[in-house]
């Protein structure tokens, strides 16, 4: 048995070689399309395709139902018909919201969703900010009369302000802390005790005035009262209470980096930082208080 081979034709080798050429081309496009795309939250490609799937199958149930038998499927066909506007409607919604946010988040939206997909916290918020007003020469417009006169002209604008949370700023949005005045009263107590940390840890510059819950100071007194404030949060806890504010208030880790570091479940890191954040506030008046009442005494 044998077969034959047929032979092209030179217009049709040319029309071949023609529309490979244009698949080719397309297929670029289409590429060069899609890395030209704004990214996109995946979370919401997900819902989109999974409302667009539902929309599509009660379409075909709507269509095979029309083919039948009009009259006898008379109540079947209006129930699909408000079943397809009714879905519909859900992935206009879906749509709306995720243009929404996308326009909230402005030029940040990129580095945002790529926070996003790392696994970090962001934590977003619509603020104001003030800039110097320009003419199109690129100086300064000054304002001529009023009560700013002489001072230079502001241009205002609002938008999304976004910082990835890490440490105990990660734990307080997270609940971590527990709510209302306690969570505030730890996280205080937190701050407080990250920037001891980072000064007697030598992971801040100690030149000029000092800064945070000291007031202006030189640097001297600035370390000085740092290390005092540090010794005394530290004689009110444990070792892994310590350990575990180290990581989270002085490091700024997450909890969960903190359980890896020092090999413990999150779980118990969480109850180590939160009543290490007690135990440390406590300690902390406390010694302060027995300071004072050795100077009344020698004074």
């Amino acid at each position: 048995m044998s077969t034959v081979t047929k032979t092209e034709t030179p217009e049709e080798t040319r029309r071949r070689i023609s529309e490979e050429k244009r698949r080719r081309l397309l297929d670029a496009n289409r590429r060069a399309a899609a890395l030209d795309e704004p990214m996109r939250d995946p979370e919401y490609v997900l819902k989109i395709a999974k409302a667009e799937t539902r929309l599509h199958d009660a379409q075909v149930e709507l269509d095979d139902l029309r083919a039948g038998d009009p009259k006898k499927n008379r109540k079947a066909i209006k129930r699909a018909e408000n079943k397809l506007r009714g879905l519909a409607d859900d992935l206009a919604n879906i749509q709306s919201v995720e243009l929404a946010a996308y326009a909230l988040m402005g030029e940040a939206r990129e580095p945002i969703l790529r926070a996003m997909q790392r696994g970090e916290t962001i934590q977003a918020k619509v603020a104001e900010t003030a800039e110097i007003a320009r003419d199109e020469h690129g100086a300064r417009i000054i304002n001529r009369g009023g009560p700013e006169r002489g001072l230079p002209a502001l241009v205002y604008s609002r938008g999304l302000r976004a910082r990835n949370l890490t440490g105990l700023e990660h734990a307080l949005w997270s609940g971590y802390l527990g709510d209302g005045p306690d969570a505030e009263r730890r996280a205080a107590t937190g701050r407080h005790y990250g920037e001891c940390f980072e000064i007697v840890m030598g992971m801040t510059s100690s030149r000029g005035e000092g800064g945070g819950g000291f007031g202006p100071k030189g640097p001297q007194p600035r370390i000085i009262e740092a290390g005092q404030d540090y010794a005394d949060f530290c004689k009110g806890l444990s070792e892994r209470q310590k350990a575990a504010l180290d990581h989270v208030c002085g490091k700024s880790m997450r909890v969960s980096q903190a359980a890896a570091a020092m090999r413990s479940d999150a779980r118990t890191v969480r109850r180590l930082l939160v009543s290490g954040l007690d135990d440390a506030g406590r300690s902390l008046v406390a010694e302060r208080a027995r300071r004072a009442e050795r100077l009344d005494v020698a004074a």
